[in-house]
This record gives C-alpha cells, sequence and structure tokens, in this order.
C-alpha cells in the first residue's frame, strides 16, 4: 500500500462513518449536557459535518500533492542530469510542503495495522 492509498482509505473510511452517524440520526446536534464543556467540545470536534468537511480538507491536500508530483519529478529528473530551468526551487518547496503534510495526514492514524513508519513526518 502507498502513502496515497492509505490516505485515501482513512479518508474513506471517516467519510463513511460520518455519513452513517447522519443517516442514523439527522436531527442530532452531537451535544451533550452543556455543563460539561470537556464531553461537549469533544461531541462538537466529532460531529459528523465537521468530520466531512476534515475529510474534504484532506482530500484537497492529496489532491494537490499528486497533481504536483509529475512536475516534481521531472524538475528532479532535471537537475539530476544537470538542467534545471525555470520556478523549479518554488515548486520543488511547494512539493515538500505538501508531502509533510500528506504524512502528517497518515501520522493521525500511525495506529492503524496498514501504517508504515517510513511516511512518519520529519
Amino acid at each position: 500500500m502507498t502513502l496515497a492509498e492509505f490516505v485515501t482509505a482513512r479518508l474513506d473510511e471517516d467519510e463513511r462513518n460520518a455519513r452513517q452517524a447522519l443517516a442514523q440520526w439527522p436531527d442530532a446536534h452531537f451535544t451533550i449536557d452543556p455543563g460539561s464543556l470537556v464531553i461537549v467540545g469533544f461531541h462538537r470536534r466529532h460531529d459528523p459535518a465537521r468530520v466531512l468537511r476534515e475529510v474534504a480538507a484532506g482530500r484537497k491536500i492529496l489532491a494537490q500533492w499528486r497533481d504536483l508530483y509529475p512536475v516534481a519529478d521531472s524538475l528532479m529528473q532535471e537537475q539530476q542530469h544537470g538542467v534545471y530551468a525555470g520556478d523549479g526551487e518554488h515548486t520543488l518547496g511547494a512539493y515538500a510542503a505538501l508531502s509533510e503534510a500528506v504524512r502528517a495526514l497518515a501520522a493521525i492514524n500511525s495506529d492503524h495495522p496498514d501504517y508504515d513508519p517510513a511516511w512518519a513526518p520529519a
């Protein structure tokens, strides 16, 4: 399993679970006793609507990383052959930053049996 496949699978699981919760309890507000701010805060953080927003954000980060990979790969090959033109440093920097973001997304699920410790963020 690749890093991208792992992150995609975890996002798919989160999305599926959130949608199931919304289907089962469509009118729930996912809060409980207002007297317990810790519990209310926890439940707000795990509100299915919020989880779906997190999934959407994760998918955008993953898509940007995937879109930039061919360009970054080409630039790295050019660099190895001593041919380096354009705004390569900026592109490679953006790719490196997105790579770290994707590794961080994966690390959220570092307790999953399919997680590869080699994916850990630097």
